[in-house]
């Protein structure tokens, strides 16, 4: 019977998971990307990625980690990297959820990932957190920029954020190639820089 109530539990946090908006809006709505939305994009772009570069990584152990990286926010939120007062509290709010998942749900690796991908302890690790830099960028960028405008982001502040992505050198090409795209867009910003 534990093995069943623990199945039922983890679909409701799944379900919870849904409701963890992000930054993001889609295409001509103000609707939200959720947390779920984006772990499901991130793991396929992760897929893509690693066979169109043939990239020498542990597929199962990539796909674990885009699986796992947001689930801390079920509990702590998402937060917006562009906002100093979230970030401020974001590593109390989400060793508070990971403990809080680890009591909830133990006998799993699923806290070892979400350990590990934090830590970027391996390739694998930093490849996922590098896509994860500026996929949901990429995103608003398809928006014309309404986040962009909306948190009054700047191009500077964003081409660092994006640079993020250098943590794995195989995809700086891809980082730089969208930073080159943003000085090019002056109706994505409020100010130029």
């Amino acid at each position: 019977m534990e093995h069943q109530n623990k199945f039922f539990e983890f679909i409701e946090m799944t379900h919870n998971l849904r409701k963890v908006e992000r930054m993001c809006h889609y295409t001509n709505t103000d609707r939200l990307e959720n947390d779920m939305e984006h772990g499901y994009q991130l793991t396929l772009l992760c897929r893509l990625v690693m066979d169109y570069l043939k990239l020498p990584l542990d597929k199962n152990k990539v796909l674990k980690y885009a699986l796992a990286h947001d689930i801390i926010e079920v509990y702590a939120g998402d937060t917006n990297p562009f906002d100093p007062s979230a970030v401020m509290d974001k590593e109390k709010r989400e060793l508070a959820s990971l403990k809080q998942l680890k009591t909830q749900f133990p006998g799993t690796d699923m806290r070892d990932y979400i350990d590990q991908y934090h830590q970027k302890s391996d390739d694998e690790a930093k490849f996922v957190y590098a896509l994860d830099k500026f996929i949901p960028e990429y995103n608003i960028h398809l928006t014309d920029g309404k986040t962009f405008k909306q948190f009054n982001i700047d191009r500077d502040t964003l081409a660092r954020h994006i640079r993020k992505a250098y943590i794995y050198p195989p995809l700086q090409p891809f980082a730089d190639d969208f930073i080159e795209r943003i000085y090019q867009h002056d109706e994505w910003f409020n100010t130029i820089t």
